[in-house]
């Protein structure tokens, strides 16, 4: 592309550098998205492969999964291209450490929108929790503790 630069990628260095490669051939990037399908899987319990349509379009396909978690999972799809993204130039930022911050700051968001927007608090409680039961859930189960700690600290009424 530009004349003295390398066109392979970075990380892998075996082909060049086009989005697509970026976003999905990649070996390096197929690894990291293969981490979040697994806990995606675990999460909700659903067959899941690492799907192109799913991970850069958030097409759902033939996933079954019910309305209220679909934000859930589109916000985790989210949260794992915006590791790539801000990470690019080094994956060791391509973490599930880095994955679950980017989550948790999606959800934070839309936890302090909810709560702007409605007039009614216990309308805005109840919204917040069914959108956001399942991550919920698991983190109280499985997460991460820093990150338990600031969603209680977040919404100690949930």
């Amino acid at each position: 592309m530009f004349a003295g630069i390398s066109s392979l990628c970075w990380h892998c260095g075996q082909s060049k550098g086009w989005f697509s490669h970026m976003w999905w051939e990649c070996p390096e990037v197929r690894a990291f998205w293969s981490k979040i399908v697994q806990i995606i899987k675990r999460i909700f319990k659903i067959p899941l492969t690492v799907d192109f349509n799913l991970l850069l379009t958030s097409i759902l396909g033939n996933i079954t999964v019910n309305q209220k978690d679909q934000t859930i999972l589109k916000a985790m799809v989210l949260a794992g291209k915006a590791v790539i993204a801000l990470g690019w130039k080094d994956k060791n930022k391509w973490t599930v450490d880095t994955w679950h911050t980017y989550l948790f700051d999606f959800v934070q968001s839309d936890i302090v929108d909810t709560l702007r927007k409605k007039n009614i608090w216990e309308d805005k409680v109840k919204e917040i929790r069914t959108r956001w039961k399942t991550y919920f859930d698991w983190i109280t189960t499985e997460g991460r503790n820093d990150i338990r700690w600031k969603i209680q600290t977040l919404c100690p009424w949930l």
